[in-house]
């Protein structure tokens, strides 16, 4: 569904309930923007920042970026300094990914630790 209709996702995802909705919005959110990343930008950008999903959604999409993206470094190196900044306190966290994976995301956001 996320696919197809991302927007309908979320809203169904959002009539869910509790940490359920969370869940399944942030997998739709991640793939959304993994596969049409402006669209899902303009409608994450529209979302009030009082917004409970905005952060989950953001880390969502960066983990998912992350681990599997082969374009990640270039997507993360365009977004706005606020959100490489916040997308550089998640990568940074993931001690999971392989060094040399992290230590290139971590280069496009503009540090290493």
């Amino acid at each position: 569904m996320a696919r197809n209709n991302p927007v309908g996702a979320l809203e169904w995802a959002n009539g869910l309930s509790g940490e359920r909705a969370i869940s399944a919005g942030s997998a739709a959110f991640a793939s959304w923007r993994s596969d049409q990343p402006e669209a899902a930008a303009r409608w994450f950008d529209a979302r009030p920042q009082t917004d409970a999903r905005r952060e989950p959604f953001f880390q969502s999409a960066v983990q998912t970026l992350a681990w599997g993206d082969p374009q990640a470094a270039e997507q993360f190196a365009a977004m706005p300094p606020a959100d490489r900044a916040s997308a550089r306190s998640v990568v940074e966290k993931m001690t999971s990914l392989p060094d040399e994976r992290r230590a290139s995301l971590l280069d496009a956001l503009g540090t290493r630790q």
